[in-house]
């Protein structure tokens, strides 16, 4: 009896390590170190330019970057110099309003406003709530 007791114990332990290892290792993913990788190369087109009218006033820079989850641009060397060089026109006539457009994505063509923001839509309400 105790020979079948130690080897059912065996067993056991056999199946609780390949459990283990099969948690950790393959479901979690925690045994394979993860390598580096290497940082993305930051590829923008240099097509960003400001306009008065009809005149291109600067011309040439890199467009301005985001992550996706930031509302705050990633700033490159060239970035700066536009905008150094932008507050200096600005600088030299306080009367220059600037106004920014921006581009849409190709998949952004067809993107129609959600029923949300359709404030104006909305029935006016009625009567008025007592707090």
């Amino acid at each position: 009896m105790r020979t079948a007791a130690f080897f059912v114990f065996l067993l056991f332990c056999a199946y609780a390590l390949v459990a283990r290892w099969y948690f950790v290792c393959e479901m979690r993913g925690h045994c394979n170190p993860v390598s580096p990788q290497a940082p993305e190369e930051d590829i923008r087109p240099k097509t960003l330019e400001v306009r008065e009218g009809d005149t291109v006033l600067l011309s040439g820079y890199d467009h301005f970057a985001f992550d996706s989850a930031s509302v705050a641009p990633r700033l490159n060397a060239d970035n700066t110099a536009f905008l150094d060089t932008l507050a200096a026109l600005m600088k030299q006539d306080s009367n220059r309003r600037l106004t920014i457009t921006g581009l849409y994505r190709p998949g952004e063509k067809t993107f129609a406003p959600a029923a949300f923001l359709k404030i104006s839509a909305l029935p006016a309400p009625t009567g008025s709530a007592a707090c």
